[in-house]
């Protein structure tokens, strides 16, 4: 599976190092004519930051490989270990060396979708080309931001418009601005399009919540189908969540 996930890494630096490939083009072309730094000088600077995003690509996918390739020679040298639980007597004797680990709690039950990802009135801001700012080099973006009231506060969902920063990379300052103007309680919502998702498995859609200033993230949808929420969630998403990411713009 790790393999995959490499490969449209490579193939991401690829595309970067051919659009760098094709701006110094462009700048030779220009400078050649008598262009002065005034327009050379930003599309060198976006070059320096083309090149920081083809380093990241590349650096991904080296240390995807690392981890990969350790977790697979970790299955070779335990290939007994099942992906449920293990009960002590199912290890077979003298497999392996070093101590085990047996988890023996059963799995949490189902729970319904949490209120506060559930609007009780209609949007309050339905804006297509919300900017936002950025801690990452293009310090700043553009993102589909949609913001309903729910029970307690307000619910948004940002839809990462591949324009500037990315969504996940500013998630501190995009919260940081929400809650300024919204106030708390609020459920950020991150939302990739299925066209922006290397799994190719529909809308994402992850809680981010910030502490000290930390982002982590909840995975709201999709939902595996052994997840103990998954119809729960899924007939929320049916009657909310969908009809909530096709809003028009």
């Amino acid at each position: 599976m790790y393999e995959d996930a490499i490969l449209k890494l490579i193939a991401a630096a690829d595309r970067v190092s051919q659009w760098r490939a094709d701006l110094k083009s462009f700048v030779d072309i220009i400078e050649g004519n008598g262009w002065g730094v005034e327009v050379t000088g930003p599309l060198h600077d976006l070059d320096t930051l083309l090149a920081t995003i083809e380093a990241t690509y590349r650096d991904l996918a080296a240390a995807m490989q690392t981890a990969g390739d350790a977790g697979a020679a970790a299955h070779e040298q335990a290939p007994w270990v099942p992906d449920g639980v293990l009960a002590p007597d199912s290890v077979p004797a003298g497999a392996g060396d070093g101590p085990r680990v047996y988890w023996d709690e059963p799995p949490a039950p189902p729970r319904a979708p949490r209120p506060d990802l559930t609007p009780t009135g209609d949007l309050v801001v339905n804006d297509p080309m919300w900017c936002y700012p950025s801690g990452t080099l293009a310090r700043g973006g553009f993102a589909h931001l949609r913001v309903w009231p729910v029970e307690k506060g307000h619910v948004a969902i940002v839809t990462d418009l591949r324009m500037g920063g990315s969504v996940t990379n500013s998630a501190e300052d995009i919260r940081a601005v929400l809650v300024e103007q919204y106030g708390e309680p609020l459920t950020l919502l991150e939302h990739y399009r299925p066209a922006d998702n290397f799994d190719d498995d529909g809308h994402t859609l992850d809680e981010i919540t910030v502490v000290d200033g930390q982002p982590s993230w909840r995975k709201v949808w999709p939902v595996r189908p052994d997840d103990p929420d998954h119809e729960a969630t899924a007939a929320w998403m049916r009657e909310h969540g969908f009809p909530m990411l096709a809003n028009p713009a």
